[in-house]
């Protein structure tokens, strides 16, 4: 499927880009259409103003669980993905890697298989990346880790082994690794399994657990945290209020809606882990206030300049609000507070899916809110009741849940999980993200796409989508 990544303004010649990466000058983009576009409605369509090509197609084989890191140092994006034999989780078998040297080629590198995240008679799950930069105030990293170096995390889990048959039978078989890169992606060490090194975490308590697919997060002091989610067993001693299982990293855990008298669960909930030095030391938080799945963190500073670790999870249980948390970085073992506004909508209809959720310096503009804060987020997740037509929000003032905007849709298709990530530009204005999501005309599994877009095409998008609403 050809897919789109314009430059120059509308009417100039742009770039269609096939799977493959070839990139060739087509004919101007007042005349070009693309599958879930409205070029009756007058207005330039996501595609035709983004960067926007298919990095995953559904060829034989299925690929989901998009997660993506950028480096800026190097501009080097690096896109992750699980390779299915079928879409279904249990057919998850490889990781693959596609590499795009943004100041070097318009092309993305071929599609590579991580040999190295193996293990014997397991299949590979939920990838999470993280690049852990050098500089940070308290990072106590090696030498070879102060250089920089990318983390992908992801749970091991044996073949035909399902999450219900863990949850159903009480047994934990996921095994949380990694693997390595200081090449920025060249090469990569063996996967390492560090379940069983975790502090504060209680497998003797845990029907399954797994580790939140997209990416992680280093703090400012040089913490690494991931965000995480896990199913208690019964007679645990937990309940949704419990305040056991602490340690410096946010670990979610959430119920999924079996029914409580037909499996060994009590409750599913989000969480974190963290990590001053990723090859030798981590941490679980405690579990969150409410029952929550996969989830994403980003750090913030609100009011009185004071650091948050703000959490947006998935909901379970057919409900129609997602879960929102903050974790106080100065408390980051005891404290994972639930707040308590029903504001961004989940795809309820379908149990809920991932979202993705990133933190960026404002924009220093006059015409700015005296009220917003000094870091905005922006959040990805499909904007229906269904899995479909992927949309970005944004929030000007993290320390209030009511100040998410209305969605801009970037997609008007079916998607799924998505990941995004934050990169600067030269000035604020030029303040730019990208996007890895599952997307497809039939199912939103059918292939991973990738679009970059900067935040005055958020802003400009958000308020047509509300006048156009109304």
């Amino acid at each position: 499927m050809a897919v789109l990544a314009a430059t120059g303004p509308l009417g100039a010649p742009h770039l269609e880009v096939g799977s493959s990466g070839r990139v060739v000058t087509l004919a101007p983009r007042s005349s070009f259409s693309v599958p879930g576009s409205h070029p009756s409605s007058g207005r330039p369509t996501f595609q035709q103003q983004t960067h926007y090509k298919v990095l995953f197609p559904d060829k034989k084989t299925s690929y989901r669980i998009p997660s993506l890191v950028y480096i800026e140092s190097k501009k080097i994006f690096l896109a992750f993905a699980e390779k299915r034999k079928t879409c279904n989780d249990t057919d998850a078998d490889d990781l693959v890697m596609r590499k795009w040297k943004v100041d070097i080629s318009e092309e993305w590198e071929d599609m590579k298989v991580l040999s190295e995240a193996k293990m014997s008679d397991h299949r590979c799950m939920n990838p999470c990346a993280v690049y852990v930069e050098k500089g940070k105030e308290n990072y106590k990293g090696t030498q070879e880790q102060k250089k920089g170096i990318i983390y992908l995390f992801f749970n091991c889990i044996p073949y035909g082994v399902s999450e219900e048959q863990q949850i159903r039978e009480g047994k934990n078989q996921a095994k949380l690794c990694y693997i390595s890169s200081a090449d920025y992606g060249k090469t990569w060490k063996k996967q390492k399994d560090i379940t069983n090194i975790v502090a504060g975490f209680d497998l003797e308590k845990i029907a399954t657990f797994s580790v939140s697919p997209g990416h992680g997060i280093q703090l400012n002091d040089g913490t690494v945290v991931l965000p995480a989610y896990a199913y208690m067993k019964k007679n645990s001693g937990s309940s949704e209020n419990t305040t056991q299982n602490s340690g410096p990293y946010s670990f979610f855990f959430y119920s999924c809606g079996y029914k409580e008298n037909s499996c060994s669960y009590l409750s599913c909930f989000s969480s974190c882990f963290s990590s001053e030095d990723p090859e030798l030391t981590w941490r679980a938080s405690k579990f969150s206030e409410k029952s929550a799945g996969e989830c994403q963190v980003a750090e913030v500073t609100i009011e009185n300049e004071e650091r948050i670790i703000y959490c947006n999870a998935r909901t379970l249980k057919k409900e129609s609000y997602r879960a929102e948390f903050k974790i106080k970085i100065k408390n980051i073992k005891e404290d994972f507070c639930y707040v308590n506004e029903k504001c961004l909508p989940e795809s309820e209809n379908t149990n809920g899916c991932q979202g993705s959720v990133v933190s960026f310096p404002a924009l220093s503009r006059k015409e700015i809110n005296p009220q917003d804060g000094s870091q905005w987020l922006l959040y990805s997740h499909p904007t229906t009741s269904e899995r479909e037509k992927l949309g970005v929000y944004l929030n000007k003032n993290p320390s209030d849940p009511k100040s998410w905007s209305n969605p801009w849709v970037i997609s008007n298709i079916k998607n799924g999980y998505s990941d995004l990530v934050y990169f600067k530009g030269k000035t604020n204005e030029e303040t730019s993200f990208a996007c890895l999501f599952e997307k497809g005309e039939n199912d939103y599994w059918d292939e991973i796409g990738f679009c970059h877009f900067n935040i005055n095409q958020v802003l400009d998008g958000i308020k047509q989508e509300k006048s156009a609403n109304e």
